[in-house]
This record gives C-alpha cells, structure tokens and sequence, in this order.
C-alpha cells in the first residue's frame, strides 16, 4: 500500500505489487480486486474492483476507490480490524498464492 486518504467517494487507496524476473509479462491483461475479509466473526466479507492496474517498471501498480460506508454496517469497536487484500490477475488468471 503506498496512498491511503478520505476522498469523496469513499477511501482512496493505491499500491504496488513487485513482479521478480519479469514473471508477469508486459503484455499481460491486467485486472485487479479488493477483498475486504473482516477479523471477526459473523461479518461479511466483501470486494471492490480496482480502477487502473498497469505495469510500472519491475513492478505493477494500482489505484482504487473503495466506499466503505455503503458496505458496512457501523457496530462501533467491534468494525475495528478488516484485512484486505489485492487480488491480481494477469490474462484473467489469479495470481494468488
């Protein structure tokens, strides 16, 4: 993660992904999500796509707007901790592990 901030259409957020020896080729079709995976419980999880995604030198970069508040429901402390993670894809292969 490399930017984060209130925007208004929610939380801005961008990044960066390496891509060690060229794995993924420049001429890869590039597409990205966010998954939002709460902590605890009960909740729900849930995912936004990600805007632009594209390749940046050694690396892959990319920028999404999330808007948070149409997706959770305020319970107060217990919203605290979500994980989140970006899915990436290249010719509309996951690249997860």
């Amino acid at each position: 993660l490399t930017h984060c901030a209130a925007g208004p259409q929610g939380v801005e957020l961008a990044g960066r992904i390496v891509n060690p020896l060229g794995r993924i080729p420049a001429d890869a079709k590039l597409g990205a999500r966010l998954d939002f995976t709460p902590r605890r419980k009960g909740l729900k999880s849930f995912s936004f796509p990600v805007a632009e995604v594209r390749h940046d030198g050694d690396g892959i970069s990319w920028r999404a707007g999330a808007d948070l508040a149409r997706k959770l429901r305020p319970l107060g402390v217990l919203d605290a901790v979500w994980d989140v993670r970006c899915v990436l894809t290249a010719n509309a292969i996951p690249l997860v592990n």
